[in-house]
């Protein structure tokens, strides 16, 4: 989560804000391409062009509602991006590039920095569902902040179910040993 979040200030510190706040959305709230790509001014930020505490999204893929808390870093780069374009239309998008571009964008910006290993919009959300999970250790909660239906799935796709299998083997143990 920390290279997305130097990703981002990196960005907006070269004058790409509108890149910036790409990856501030994709990480920033664990959002799937094409929700953030489907996000409007109107989404983000009210009438009056002050930004929401609280955004709330029906994700595409699964059709559920979501309710996300803007972050201070993300905040921080989404209001720059709106002071620098300025919409004239509240309802339009608020990212006006392909997926593809997204996807050029976050790899050049990996390459610009160093960054090792495959960096792309969906890693970026699957290291925000990392971080939620090692801040609650709660794979359901996890899995209600990120947007994902199953809790297993979702240990399964951060690659922690080995690690919560183990954990719980070792209490056992602990428990069970005779004194």
């Amino acid at each position: 989560m920390k290279k997305a979040v130097a990703m981002a200030f990196f960005l907006a510190g070269k004058g790409k804000i509108k890149h910036a706040a790409l990856v501030a959305v994709c990480a920033g709230f664990g959002l799937r391409i094409g929700d953030a790509l489907s996000l409007r001014w109107s989404t983000v930020f009210t009438e009056g062009g002050k930004i929401k505490e609280r955004v709330t999204l029906t994700e595409r893929k699964t059709k559920q509602s979501r309710t996300l808390k803007v972050l201070p870093w993300v905040r921080k780069i989404l209001v720059e991006y709106y002071e620098a374009a300025r919409p004239s239309d509240h309802e339009s998008p608020l990212f006006d590039f392909s997926r593809q571009r997204a996807w050029a964008i976050i790899r050049k910006t990996a390459s610009d920095m160093g960054l090792q290993g495959k960096i792309s919009p969906h890693s970026l959300r699957k290291a925000f569902c990392d971080f939620v999970y090692e801040n609650t250790r709660d794979p359901v909660l996890t899995a209600r902040i990120t947007g994902h239906t199953n809790p297993a799935q979702l240990l399964r796709y951060i690659g922690r179910l080995p690690e919560v299998e183990e954990r719980v083997w070792d209490r056992m143990a602990k428990q069970l040993q005779r004194s």
